[in-house]
Formats: C-alpha cells, structure tokens, sequence
C-alpha cells in the first residue's frame, strides 16, 4: 500500500533505493574492491629467503654451499683462540685456530677451498691418544703437527687435499694441529719445539 501523499514517481526512487542497500548488505555490508588489472601495482608479499651466515673480519671465503663445513669457520679470524709456538731457538709464533666441537671432528677441514691465517685444532685428553687423520673431502693441502703430553710437536705431516692416505704420528698424541701447507716450515717449527695454548682447550670439547 502507498502512504497518502506520497508521489508514485517518490516511491519508485525509494524502492530503487532500498533494494540497492539491501543488496549490499546482502554483500557484507560493503563494496568490492577491484581487482588490480594490468598496469596497476597490487601490495607486494613478503618472502623469506635462507641466507647463508658469513663471517665479518676475516679473509676466509664462503664455503661452496653444497657442501658441509664446521661451525667454526663462521668466527672471525681475530675471535679465534690462539695458539704459540716456540721454536728451539726460542722465537714464538701464534696461530689462531678453530676449536670445532669433538662432534664435528670428522667434519674437521673438509668442504675449504682455502684456509688463510688460521688452523685447526683437534684435542684428545684421554689415554688412549686420537686416531689418524685423512684429507677425503678436503679441497686444500695441509700439514699437521701432533702434540705430546708434554707440550712438544711430535713430528709435522704434510697432507694433500682429497686424498684417503692416513696420516699418524705412531704413538700416543695429546693434539694434532692443522696449519696452511707449508706454515709450520715457514716458521721454522718442527719435532721437539714447544706448543702452548693460550686458552683451555677442554672447554671447547661437547
């Protein structure tokens, strides 16, 4: 029924009006947006990428990522504990070194492309002494120098890279500290020369 005084052409409107809000309430209760077309720009989305950490403060490279590398290598050269070598007639040399947990020994070097002003070292306390080492997966020559009880180099092996020789001083042995090929010649270290850590060595084992 139409209200009195109300013109048909009025009601025509209303009704249009009405049936316009009931459809959008019918919509939820507000007007679509539209959809970004060619040459408009809609919000990007964020992404997340995995990076892999490198180090600051050091010459060390990345590691070739397919390939797996001790936790250490991350530290920076001048973080790293060091080692002083002294040699017979009595100059001293540091190395800095990376301490790798004893769960990552066998990991050890492997996976370097090159390894500039640092080493390794690997620290067995117990009696029986540590066991040989080998250069498989290991892209770089190195050489070793095992450490008695005493504090003294047993003997210094060269290592070539990627290679299965085993590698062992004979008997019992303390540490083997690995170095860059050729440094502990450089420096005129060999068997008898004196080896002290300048930190504990323990504290870094798991």
């Amino acid at each position: 029924m139409l209200s009195p005084g109300c013109p048909r052409s009025t009601t025509l409107v209303i009704a249009a009006v009405v049936t316009a809000l009931l459809l959008v309430a019918c919509e939820g209760g507000s007007p679509r947006l539209p959809t970004p077309t060619a040459g408009t720009t809609a919000s990007p989305t964020a992404t997340a990428t995995a990076a892999m950490p490198v180090a600051t403060g050091t010459s060390t490279p990345a590691p070739t990522p397919s390939e797996t590398v001790a936790s250490t290598y991350f530290t920076p050269t001048s973080e790293l504990p060091v080692v002083r070598f002294t040699s017979a007639g009595g100059a001293t040399v540091d190395l800095p070194v990376e301490v790798p947990p004893a769960s990552e020994y066998s990991i050890g070097l492997s996976g370097r492309e090159s390894l500039e002003g640092r080493g390794m070292v690997f620290y067995y306390p117990g009696e029986s002494g540590g066991p040989g080492f080998w250069m498989r997966n290991t892209h770089i020559d190195l050489d070793i120098a095992f450490v008695a009880g005493d504090h003294t180099i047993i003997s210094v092996h060269q290592m070539q890279a990627d290679t299965d020789e085993i590698h062992h001083p004979g008997r019992f042995y303390l540490a083997g500290i690995e170095a860059p090929a050729g440094w502990y010649e450089a420096n005129e270290l060999a068997a008898g020369d004196r080896v002290e850590f300048l930190f504990e060595p323990e504290e870094y084992l798991d």
